[in-house]
């Protein structure tokens, strides 16, 4: 399995590029299956061990790409070759339905997620956000891009809803995705981030889970390509995240189970 993260600096990298990266990569006997998965990087650490489970049970390989879910529909809409496409959101995923890039018979709801406030190793203060001192020149915040990362959404949310948006603007760090802005807060170059539970869950750091009521539900989603190569293999991936070791997976990374 092959696990592809599209740092900032390569989010729009042309796909020519980007695809002639993965097949020189590529391992697979000719002929095998071998599904492209992009992903929201909050799903970097479920999906890389589902991924390596999934192969395990039923032999088909993954190549696994992670960015934030606006930034993989862009790719999508310029035509990058995924088979399947996780979103953190329904937005995305039916918007490209709509217009016609995604099976719309595919999409699938299958976990919410959960924002969580992070704190860095040096931070010995009150876990609350409402008690950091952002007097203090060197306290920053970090959350991801609420333009494209849905993550970074629900926390201008719960800012906004927490009557602290405004209050925090000089402190703010906003990064590409989730993912990058937890490593942000772990490396020590800010305080405390707002960032899904599913990229911190297992890391050394001081969490603290927040009001989910605060921002709307972080659903996440997925669907199979109009043009994968693949659909048989596409929709066992699928159904392998209902399945009862997917669910299991998924819930140890704080990802609940989608019910109607």
């Amino acid at each position: 399995m092959k696990i592809f993260i599209l740092r900032n600096q390569f989010a729009f990298v042309p796909f020519i590029i980007l695809i002639g990266l993965m097949i020189v990569g590529c391992t697979s006997t000719p002929g095998e299956p071998e599904l492209l998965v992009a992903a929201a990087a909050s799903l970097t650490n479920p999906f890389s061990e589902l991924g390596e489970e999934f192969t395990s049970e039923t032999g088909v390989r993954l190549s696994l790409i992670f960015a934030s879910t606006g930034q993989l529909a862009q790719q999508i809409r310029n035509g990058a070759p995924y088979d399947v496409y996780g979103a953190a959101d329904l937005i995305h995923i039916d918007q490209l339905i709509d217009d016609g890039y995604l099976i719309r018979e595919s999409r699938t709801n299958f976990a919410v997620g959960n924002l969580v406030f992070l704190f860095n190793s040096e931070y010995s203060g009150s876990l609350d956000l409402a008690d950091l001192d952002f007097e203090n020149e060197m306290i920053r915040l970090v959350i991801a891009n609420p333009d494209h990362a849905p993550y970074g959404l629900a926390a201008k949310q719960y800012l906004e809803n927490s009557g602290q948006w405004d209050a925090i603007q000089d402190k703010l760090v906003i990064t590409e995705n989730v993912r990058q802005a937890a490593q942000v807060v772990i490396s020590g170059n800010a305080t405390a981030g707002i960032v899904s539970k599913a990229t911190v869950v297992n890391s050394q750091v001081s969490i603290l889970d927040i009001d989910q009521n605060l921002h709307d539900p972080i659903l996440h989603t997925i669907a199979i390509s109009m043009k994968t190569s693949y659909p048989d293999e596409s929709m066992m991936f699928l159904d392998f995240l209902a399945s009862q070791a997917g669910v299991e997976i998924l819930s140890r990374y704080g990802l609940v189970l989608y019910q109607e």
